[in-house]
C-alpha cells in the first residue's frame, strides 16, 4: 500500500463518526459507497485541516480546498488509481451524497443535521494531468467541527483507516473507537445497519444471520487485526410483540485498547508530541508567546514545526543548561571571568549567562546571539586555559 509518509492524524468530532450517508434524492435510501470513497472522504478531512492552517483560510459557510490531483491520487496506490478522471468521477459521486451528522445524538447540544460535505468541484485546465489541481468547495459547518474541535472527539490516524480493506470495517472502527474510553456501547440493530452503509439486499432484508455472517463478523476481525482497539460483541434479542418470536434488536459492543506490545507488532503506536526532544523548551516558548497575546491555531503543529526549525539551537540550550547545573558556582565564576578577558572589546571584569547569551555583568552589553555562540566561547576558553582542565566543558562537544 502506498500512502503518504507524513504524520496524518486528526481529532475527529463524535458527530462525524456517527454519520449516515443517504442518496441525494432520498433520506430513506442509504447511499451505496465503496471503500475508496470512504478513504477519499477521510483524506479530505485530514488534508483540509493542513490546508486551512497553511493558507489561513477563513472558515465561512462554504470553504474552498485545493490539492494537486497527483498528490491526491498518490494516496490511493492500493486501488491502482492511474486515471485522474476516475478520481474526479469518484468525487463527483460523493458530491451527490447527503451526510446525516450526529445520528446517535451523542452531542446533546447539536441537532441531527442533513447536509452535503462536497458542494462544488472544479479541475484546472493544465495541459499535463500531473499538474492539474482539483478545487473543492466544502461544507463550512463540517470543516469548523474538524478545525476547532474542543470536546467529544477521538484522535484517528489515516494509516490505520487506510489499512482496512472493507468499508464496513472502516465505518465500524470509527464508530467504536469513539467509545474506546467508555469501553462499551449498545446500538440499535436497524441504526447500526444504516451507520455501516449496508444495503438491505446484502442482508436478505436485514436478517441478523446474514448481516452477522457476511458483514459484522468480518469487520470485527479486521479491526482486531489492524487497528489500535480490540472489539467483541453480542446480540441482544427482544420480542417486538407478544405474538412475535425473539429478534435481534440491539448489538452490545465491548471495546478495549490493544496492548502496547501488540501495537508495536502492528507498527501502530503513534508517538505523542510530548515525547519529542525539546518539547518542553518549545512549549515554554509558545506559552510565553500566547501570554503576550499571540494566537495559535494548532498547538501541536506549531510545536512540531518549531522543533524542526530550531533543533540545533535547542540542542545547545540543553547542553548549556546541563553545564550550568553541573559546574560548581565558584568554578563557573572563574570561567566566566576568563571568558570576559578573552572577548575582544569586553571591558567588564566578568560576564554572565542571560537567556543563553553572554552579557556584561555591569554594562549589560550582549556579546553572543544564542546558545551555540555562548557554548563555543566557553568551550574555547576552557580548552586554552589549563587551570580549568577536568571541568565539564566536554558537555559542549558535538
Amino acid at each position: 500500500m502506498k500512502i503518504n509518509k507524513s504524520k496524518l492524524e486528526i481529532n475527529k468530532p463524535s458527530e462525524l463518526t456517527q454519520t449516515v450517508f443517504f442518496k441525494n434524492d432520498s433520506c430513506n435510501a442509504v447511499a451505496s459507497l465503496s471503500a475508496i470513497q470512504m478513504d477519499i472522504f477521510n483524506l479530505i478531512f485530514y488534508k483540509s485541516k493542513e490546508y486551512f492552517i497553511k493558507n489561513k483560510v477563513e472558515l465561512t459557510e462554504f470553504i474552498p480546498f485545493e490539492m494537486e490531483l497527483a498528490v491526491f491520487a498518490s494516496e490511493f496506490g492500493k486501488y491502482q488509481v492511474q486515471d485522474y478522471n476516475n478520481l474526479v468521477k469518484q468525487l463527483v459521486m460523493l458530491s451527490d451524497v447527503k451526510v446525516v451528522i450526529n445520528a446517535l445524538g451523542k452531542n446533546k447540544d447539536m441537532k441531527t443535521t442533513f447536509t452535503r460535505f462536497i458542494h462544488k468541484i472544479s479541475v484546472s485546465r493544465h495541459s499535463e494531468d500531473k499538474r492539474k489541481k482539483v478545487r473543492l468547495v466544502l461544507d463550512g459547518d463540517i470543516c469548523k467541527m474538524i478545525f476547532d474541535v474542543k470536546k467529544l472527539f477521538t484522535k484517528f490516524y489515516l494509516k490505520i483507516q487506510f489499512s482496512m480493506v472493507s468499508k464496513y470495517s472502516k465505518l465500524l472502527y470509527e464508530l467504536l473507537k469513539d467509545y474506546s474510553g467508555i469501553k462499551t456501547t449498545t446500538i440499535d440493530y436497524e441504526l447500526l445497519i444504516a451507520l455501516l452503509n449496508v444495503d438491505y439486499e446484502n442482508t436478505n432484508n436485514g436478517k441478523w444471520a446474514m448481516f452477522n455472517q457476511n458483514i459484522l463478523r468480518n469487520a470485527v476481525k479486521e479491526i482486531n487485526e489492524k487497528s489500535d482497539i480490540e472489539v467483541s460483541y453480542e446480540p441482544i434479542k427482544e420480542k417486538p410483540s407478544k405474538n412475535k418470536r425473539l429478534q435481534v434488536t440491539k448489538i452490545k459492543f465491548n471495546i478495549e485498547k490493544q496492548s502496547e506490545e501488540r501495537l508495536q507488532e502492528l507498527g501502530l503506536i503513534q508517538p505523542s508530541i510530548v515525547t519529542l526532544p525539546f518539547y518542553n523548551k518549545s512549549k515554554a516558548k509558545l506559552d510565553k508567546l500566547v501570554k503576550g497575546g499571540y494566537n495559535v491555531v494548532d498547538e501541536e503543529m506549531w510545536i512540531e514545526t518549531d522543533i524542526k526549525k530550531n533543533e540545533e539551537s535547542y540542542s545547545f540550550e540543553e547542553k548549556l543548561d546541563n553545564w550550568t547545573s553541573k559546574v560548581e558556582q565558584e568554578m563557573k565564576n572563574k570561567i566566566l571571568q576568563a571568558v570576559a578577558e578573552k572577548i575582544e572589546d569586553c571591558y567588564d571584569p566578568a560576564v554572565c549567562i542571560r537567556d543563553y547569551r553572554l552579557v556584561g555583568v555591569f554594562s549589560n552589553e550582549i556579546f553572543t546571539r544564542n546558545a551555540k555562540e555562548t557554548a563555543a566561547i566557553i568551550n574555547e576558553t576552557v580548552d586554552f586555559i589549563g587551570e580549568f582542565e577536568g571541568t565539564d566543558h566536554e558537555l559542549f562537544e558535538d
